[in-house]
């Protein structure tokens, strides 16, 4: 199925507009599934080294770092030194770079920097949440005032902060800050997110591609229907068609004064409701409703239709039933509905004059007040056994002049000004399809 582009640019399918959304969605998808991934392997990481830091280096530090130890700070430069060199031979390693203590109250039991130890720094975020016993860890960019010394390590490290716990004491004690590399966890991040990215772009992919797939063969099936639809559809019209042409072909038959009048009027009203502006249903349910406007002659008998005379009061009356017997014979038909208004009030006046209902006016169906002004016209132009076809001047003298008593007067006015442009141009074969 194809979309005609607005202005009447380049179509696309229904498949085109599909794989563009859906490639649209896919990659969005990828991007809010990557970027939630990357958080996740973040802080995986980064519990991975809390983790490993708490199953290493806790044990080996509070070995170091008796009790009593915590009630006062380190400024004691040989006891500093005792404890730092402990650091060196046990804890400090190329990824582990410091070590800080702090007891419970926020203060500096040990730092490498001299300058803090022994002051108190506000107890929040991480440091807080290991003093109320949990162990937390966070990628710093040192920028807080008790990291002024540590910056000489880089510009971002992993601060990993785990509760000081002795056996068989679940109070805590103070905190061990640990600082490590963040490099290392750095790298393990990118080559983790590396592998789900290359894993979760290819997923996603097949996916699109499978579902791109079954869309793809879905469309395929559907425009084949459609096509078949089609031609059914245009077969059945066809048949209607042909229908509809042998019934008013049986008509002129019958009636041999009326001789391809059916034809004639056919192709004056299309090209009046074509001037007009009517679109394309309204227009085949005039040329249909025009063809068949007199098969209701059908039913009426050959010493009436036939009759060379005037006909009697009595016989007219029964020649007036045509129009509601047509509309009988047709009504069943369903496709039939838009054109049964010309077939049943083609004989209706603007005066309320006519037959069979007696509609005024606009009560009269638009399609049946313009079939009205065409009818009229061929009946007056057209040849007969009994008399010649006026010519077109005096045809149309007659309907402007009987334009609002017998026809409708806009009706009447274009069917003139149609006639008058249609006079003025070369004369042109005009097919009509039903």
């Amino acid at each position: 199925m194809v979309l005609q582009a607005p202005g009447g640019g380049h179509s696309v399918s229904l498949l085109q507009r599909f794989a563009l959304v859906s490639l649209v969605v896919f990659a969005a998808l990828g991007v809010g599934l990557n970027y939630r991934f990357s958080q996740s392997i973040e802080e995986t990481a980064i519990d991975g080294a809390v983790q490993t830091a708490q199953d290493t280096l806790q044990a080996r530090l509070i070995a170091q770092v008796p009790r009593t130890q915590l009630k006062w700070a380190m400024v004691d430069a040989d006891k500093r030194r005792a404890f730092e060199r402990a650091l060196a031979t046990g804890v400090l390693s190329h990824r582990t770079v410091r070590v800080k203590v702090w007891d419970e109250w926020g203060r500096v039991i040990y730092s490498s920097d001299k300058h803090i130890i022994g002051k108190r720094f506000p107890l929040k975020d991480e440091l807080q949440e290991a003093i109320g016993g949990k162990a937390a860890a966070e990628v710093s960019s040192l920028t807080s005032a008790e990291n002024r010394g540590d910056r000489t390590l880089g510009s971002k490290l992993l601060e990993v902060y785990l509760p000081i716990r002795y056996p068989h004491d679940p109070h805590v004690y103070g905190v061990f800050e640990i600082y490590e590399r963040y490099a290392p966890v750095a790298r393990q991040i990118a080559e983790t997110e590396r592998m789900v990215t290359i894993n979760l772009s290819a997923g996603l992919l097949v996916l699109y591609l499978l579902l791109f797939g079954i869309v793809r063969s879905g469309s395929r099936t559907i425009a084949r229907q459609q096509k078949a639809l089609v031609r059914y559809t245009d077969e059945l019209e066809g048949s209607y068609n042909q229908t509809i042409a042998s019934l008013a072909a049986a008509v002129d038959i019958r009636d041999t004064s009326t001789e391809e009048h059916s034809v004639r009027v056919t192709e004056l009203s299309v090209a009046l409701a074509t001037w007009l502006g009517w679109d394309e249903e309204a227009i085949r349910a005039v040329q249909r409703g025009a063809l068949l406007h007199d098969v209701g002659k059908i039913g009426i008998s050959d010493s009436i239709l036939l009759k060379p005379g005037p006909l009697s009061d009595e016989e007219w009356g029964e020649m007036c039933k045509h129009p509601v017997i047509g509309y009988t014979m047709l009504r069943a038909i369903s496709f039939l509905d838009p054109s049964l208004a010309i077939v049943r009030h083609h004989h209706e006046r603007w005066d309320g004059t006519g037959y069979p209902d007696g509609l005024r006016g606009e009560e009269i169906p638009e399609s049946a007040r313009l079939f009205a002004v065409v009818d009229a016209y061929d009946a007056i132009t057209a040849d007969r056994p009994y008399r010649r076809g006026s010519p077109h001047a005096l045809a149309m003298e007659i309907i402007l002049r009987d334009a609002g008593s017998h026809f409708d007067p806009r009706m009447a006015m274009a069917f003139a000004e149609m006639m008058q442009e249609r006079l003025a141009l070369p004369r042109r074969p005009h097919l009509v399809a039903v």
